[in-house]
């Protein structure tokens, strides 16, 4: 099964782009928004926080 592409965006740029991403864990500004494959296609609003995505058994953290 193919995994989620992750791309987090400011006004500026973009920051970070992976592929074949496993689960995302992001603080939304309404609460911690958990995402696995499969998931609707989704932009929202982020708030400060750690942003955590794993593929396999690699675990990674943006502090956003």
């Amino acid at each position: 099964m193919a995994g989620l592409t992750l791309t987090v965006v400011t006004p500026e740029r973009e920051v970070l782009r992976v592929e074949d991403i496993d689960i995302v864990v992001a603080p939304g500004i309404d609460g911690e928004l958990g995402l696995l494959p499969r998931h609707a296609p989704l932009v929202t609003q982020l708030q400060g926080g750690t942003l955590r995505y794993r593929s396999g058994s690699d675990e990674n953290f943006l502090t956003i």
